[in-house]
């Protein structure tokens, strides 16, 4: 899944392709736990981070990547609804 949703993703560092690959998953409706099997079965990033400091170091990286995804996601949906309602209020 994470060759599939980096194509055409073009970031420049790895931790900003593994974000925008994450948001595309997420925005496709896929969940927390989906996105860090995602990222950890698929990222070349998240592979080197497990080889050269070890499998606590990549699962952190992992976790704080899929907790910064969703939540800005989830930010972003609860600003819309707020100006909806004020849309509909007016």
């Amino acid at each position: 899944m994470w060759y599939w949703y980096s194509r055409n993703v073009q970031a420049n560092t790895p931790i900003n392709l593994d974000y925008l690959v994450g948001r595309k998953a997420f925005e496709d409706g896929h969940n927390q736990k989906e996105i860090g099997l995602m990222l950890t079965a698929g990222s070349p990033y998240v592979r080197q981070i497990h080889q050269e400091q070890g499998k606590n170091k990549a699962r952190i990286y992992v976790s704080q990547t899929v907790r910064a995804v969703c939540e800005e996601r989830q930010q972003q949906q609860i600003e819309r609804q707020k100006t909806r309602s004020f849309e509909m209020e007016i």
